[in-house]
């Protein structure tokens, strides 16, 4: 099992409201309220404390929240591991429950060998609850993508390099791009842009956020590289497209 991403994440309502979320990799996710769920096909189920929540590779959703609530979310790849259904929904047993708070009091300590040793579990004993007749096997060459994409989405807020991508997957810089341009056609530096101005604008939709404060959490340095680049992805500088989406919701 790879843990490509865990943490706990406050979300003010709204702010987990997001069209598609299709991957490559597993998710998991725990809620400590009501008040949010996911969406397949036109149908929304709401994510309920007291249960754990297994998305698979390749499945296709949305996502919603109306209230503020506090989620675990764990990505991560299991071999080629994947489920028939598109989600599953696990209430918690005494043993999971038991990891939960164990993860829930490793979250403000200075320990993330820790806190990814019991995400680990926890995940490894939620896949276990999940009948043998509903797994299947995927072809090994989506691995690399899956890990790629957990890095890229776990990390906006630092500078990741290609290179830094490669060595996580066990590649050099050139073998990496090579792959990534034959299955994606692009590059994984114009991917990792792309889903930053994408982190980027949902942020100026659904936040108050300023834009010095949007580049930091995207990790770029220079707020007018920032808007000019921003302009000609969307057509709008950062204001204008804050300012859209305010009079859409009015």
């Amino acid at each position: 099992m790879d843990i490509l991403g865990c943490n706990f994440t406050h979300l003010s309502a709204g702010e987990w409201s997001f069209d598609s979320l299709k991957a490559r990799f597993w998710r998991l996710y725990c809620h400590d309220e009501n008040g949010a769920g996911i969406i397949v096909g036109n149908e929304k189920h709401e994510l309920f404390p007291k249960h754990i929540y297994l998305i698979p590779p390749g499945t296709d959703f949305g996502s919603w929240n109306t209230r503020p609530v506090v989620q675990l979310g764990i990505n991560f790849t299991f071999g080629i591991l994947c489920g028939k259904a598109p989600f599953y929904e696990l209430p918690m047993t005494e043993e999971t429950e038991r990891l939960y708070r164990e993860i829930q009091n490793l979250e403000n300590e200075l320990s993330a060998t820790l806190f990814r040793l019991y995400c680990t579990a926890l995940c490894s004993l939620c896949m276990t609850q999940i009948p043998k007749a509903e797994l299947w096997f995927r072809r090994e060459e989506s691995l690399h993508l899956a890990l790629i994409d957990g890095w890229i989405r776990d990390f906006y807020q630092e500078p990741v390099s290609v290179s830094r991508l490669a060595a996580s997957v066990g590649m050099n810089r050139k073998t990496l791009n090579k792959h990534f341009y034959a299955q994606l056609k692009t590059t994984p530096y114009q991917y990792l842009l792309s889903k930053r101005y994408e982190y980027a604008a949902r942020l100026l939709e659904k936040t108050n956020y300023s834009i010095k404060e949007i580049c930091q959490m995207i990790s770029i340095n220079d707020p007018f590289h920032f808007s000019r680049t921003f302009r000609r992805r969307y057509g709008l500088s950062p204001s204008a497209w804050r300012k859209a989406a305010e009079e859409k919701r009015s």
